[in-house]
């Protein structure tokens, strides 16, 4: 799981992924404690990514896992907001620091109208319940500008690098801090 029995000196906030599957099990929070123990992980650096759809199951055992994980100081960020089982009753009931726009939104946002205000309402949700914010699927300089001028400020995806193996990651991340 993870990122069991390797090393990387992280010196960036790095997002991992996790799936229902994943977070389902009953040693999730259990397995994540021993190896953010075992491998010293800074995890002040660490965000961890679920979709709308975990919080939509056993929401008092998700509640409860959230909040041994933001205990443990990770991050936690709502993947693909907007898309899923979107309910604003979860940025209430959980503990959630950051909302993630889709990509789906910010691909069109410069040429359709209803993108361009679902993203802005997004960034206005965000601000006003005082979550961070991040912008996915970004490709061009137009959309890093257009985002910016909405105050979107974080911003991952093509534009600034492509997907890696776990190594090259590793490696990158120490020629680049």
């Amino acid at each position: 799981m993870l990122l069991a029995g390797r090393k990387c000196s992280l010196k960036r906030r790095v997002s991992i992924n996790i799936s229902p599957k994943q977070f389902a099990q009953d040693d999730f929070f259990d397995t994540v404690n021993k190896l953010v123990k075992e491998l010293s992980i800074d995890t002040g650096l660490i965000e961890f990514e679920i979709t709308e759809g975990v919080l939509a199951k056993d929401v008092e055992r998700t509640r409860d896992v959230l909040d041994a994980l933001q205990q443990l100081g990770i991050k936690i960020s709502i993947d693909d907001f907007g898309t899923g089982y979107s309910s604003l009753l979860y940025l209430k009931r959980f503990p959630i620091d950051i909302l993630k726009i889709d990509k789906s939104f910010v691909d069109d946002m410069l040429n359709d109208e209803s993108d361009e205000a679902i993203v802005d309402t997004i960034i206005g949700l965000a601000n006003s319940l005082k979550m961070q914010l991040v912008a996915e699927g970004v490709e061009t300089l137009e959309q890093v500008n257009a985002l910016s001028a909405k105050g979107c400020f974080v911003m991952q995806g093509y534009y600034y690098c492509k997907p890696m193996p776990y190594q090259q990651m590793c490696d990158y991340l120490q020629e680049n801090t």
